[in-house]
């Protein structure tokens, strides 16, 4: 049995993420005498947001350099264990957040630490969140397990407001969101008008705010009854994990 959980950590690059999920997946999918192969996916391979709740048969719609290659990951592994006959497992974690997290929730954190965040809208759009042990534990659960055939299962918390993650990241920094608030209409107008303007680093605020503001929210019923999983942490409980560990290291931030 193989679990390949491939991240290049940096920024996204079309050429870096082509060569680590890519082809090391490929590659090590290759390897003779792989009786099981566990590929940590992403949701980002349904597209940057969902319309709707998401399950394994939605139609793929990668948006980007990472979604991109997540999902050429997905078809690799495929194709490879339809012509060796290797058990293919599939999981398509949700956002991950907790100690040290360099992604979504991390951004945010430190936003909200530095007095920089502003909200727009009214936090009521879903978003869905996986604390990265839990994560490890679904991983673990499908390891010990005997598989045959190929399985994609999504894998995440229940989902959540997005007023929930901001208040309880505000209130493990003892930090207060700057009290306006921009209507979405007007944020996404805005957004439009700006990302027009001949300059790079503001061309993609629309797609910012169209995905600060839409819902992110998948159907993990298929693994929850095939492996009897649920998660452990609550987002309270996960947030202020982030949180201390932040706190702890803010110097070497």
């Amino acid at each position: 049995m193989l679990l390949i959980w491939a991240e290049s950590g940096a920024r996204p690059t079309l050429c870096i993420e082509k060569q680590v999920n890519e082809i090391g997946t490929a590659n090590v999918a290759a390897v003779a005498g792989v009786g099981h192969l566990i590929l940590i996916s992403s949701v980002s391979v349904y597209g940057p947001y969902t319309q709707g709740v998401y399950d394994e048969n939605t139609p793929c719609n990668p948006v980007g350099p990472y979604a991109l290659s997540k999902y050429n990951a997905e078809m690799r592994a495929i194709e490879i264990a339809r012509e060796s006959g290797m058990a293919l497992t599939i999981l398509r974690l949700a956002t991950l957040y907790g100690e040290g997290d360099p992604g979504n929730v991390g951004r945010l954190m430190r936003a909200l630490d530095r007095g920089r965040f502003l909200w727009i809208g009214d936090g009521s759009n879903r978003k869905s969140l996986l604390y990265k042990g839990d994560a490890a534990r679904a991983c673990m659960t499908v390891a010990e397990r005997h598989a045959s055939g190929i399985n994609i299962y999504n894998v995440s918390a229940p989902p959540c407001p997005m007023r929930d993650i901001v208040d309880g990241l505000a209130v493990e920094l003892g930090k207060r969101p700057l009290p306006i608030q921009i209507p979405a209409s007007i944020a996404m107008c805005t957004g439009k008008v700006v990302s027009c303007l001949p300059y790079k680093r503001l061309s993609g605020l629309h797609a910012t705010i169209e995905k600060w503001l839409a819902e992110d929210v998948y159907d993990t019923r298929r693994f929850e009854e095939a492996y009897g999983f649920q998660t452990k942490t609550s987002l309270e409980d996960g947030l202020k994990r982030e949180v201390d560990w932040y706190r702890r290291n803010k110097k070497t931030n």
